[in-house]
């Protein structure tokens, strides 16, 4: 059903099979136009969640998975953004870049990034730690041998080497460059 349509006859119906809202004093279907208004308001929603959550994780896992210089600066970025008055920021921010659909997704996902960066942030950082992760940089350093260049891998890296050289079957000449298949 068209909800610009206007009839002169449906003034005010009440809910119905055919009008499940009922109609307006033009006559118009009520349930048509609500869907037709939620249009914006869901792409709106939906552009600024998908924003959000995109520069969030990038963000996060950059941050929390490399730390050092990198994560101290993102964080305290992110501290100082959680701690401004984020309304009053959206606000100007609007009346700087003016009132479109544009905008609005910009702005709101900008505004909804850091709590979610926080959150990926924590979760990478605790499986940064575990013991398969390490064991993969381990792996996909295929050129570290045992006993040299241990001191390129940092603590986590030399923690994985030693746990993988002490399992069963794995001597210390088995850490290396594996060979490449011929054709």
């Amino acid at each position: 059903i068209d909800p610009l349509n206007q009839r002169d006859t449906g003034k005010y119906e009440t809910p119905s099979r055919e009008h499940i809202f009922g109609t307006d004093n033009l006559g118009r279907d009520l349930f048509s136009r609500m869907l037709f208004g939620t249009r914006v308001s869901f792409g709106v929603s939906v552009g600024a969640v998908i924003l959000a959550k995109t520069l969030a994780t990038v963000i996060a896992l950059y941050s929390g998975y490399y730390g050092g210089w990198f994560d101290k600066i993102f964080q305290r970025l992110i501290d100082i953004w959680i701690a401004l008055p984020l309304l009053i920021i959206l606000i100007t921010l609007i009346g700087l870049l003016g009132p479109s659909a544009t905008t609005l997704i910009v702005v709101i996902g900008l505004g909804n990034a850091p709590g979610a960066s926080r959150l990926v942030r924590s979760v990478v950082v605790q499986v940064r730690e575990e013991p398969y992760v390490e064991a993969v940089v381990v792996d996909v350093l295929g050129w570290v041998r045992a006993g040299e260049a241990t001191h390129d891998l940092g603590s986590p890296g030399r923690r994985a080497l030693r746990s993988w050289q002490s399992m069963e079957g794995v001597h210390a000449e088995d850490v290396g460059p594996r060979p490449r298949p011929r054709p």
